[in-house]
């Protein structure tokens, strides 16, 4: 996919679940890189949203008292926040997705990556097998607050 865009677009600020190579061919994007390890903090909404796997927060206007615990660190990660900004009139990009293995072999602790797979795949799965967005989360709120422990 390449984008032929104008100064000022915003891609929102979300991730990828598959590995992926972005190309600047021509021009300037600002981009900012979030750890996985921030995903609270970036408010995705549920997985049954259509943007699933974009952040809630407005980088043009944050609430500073939800966002004060995000830290941009600049790096490159699979299932890493990235938010791009448009600084020219004209730019051209390519992007390529391609899959690998799901996490690699399982080391603990957990790394941040692999906790976001997880977290989205389960709440994938009870969506699924509720086939009801609003059962999702008093199942998920009952499951963590152990509602079904003895």
């Amino acid at each position: 996919m390449h984008s032929l865009n104008i100064a000022g677009n915003v891609t929102p600020c979300h991730y990828d679940e598959q590995q992926n190579l972005f190309v600047g061919i021509r021009g300037f994007k600002r981009c900012i890189l979030f750890p996985p390890e921030q995903f609270d903090c970036l408010y995705p909404p549920p997985v049954s949203h259509p943007h699933d796997r974009q952040s809630q927060v407005d980088f043009e206007n944050p609430d500073l008292q939800k966002v004060s615990q995000v830290s941009w660190k600049p790096k490159v990660w699979r299932l890493w926040w990235v938010r791009l900004k448009q600084k020219e009139d004209y730019t051209v990009s390519l992007n390529f997705w391609y899959k690998t293995k799901p996490t690699g072999d399982i080391e603990y602790p957990l790394k941040g990556h692999q906790k976001v797979a997880i977290l989205r795949n389960i709440e994938k799965m009870v969506a699924e097998a509720l086939q009801n967005q609003e059962e999702v989360s008093h199942l998920m709120r009952a499951l963590v607050l152990g509602r079904y422990t003895e």
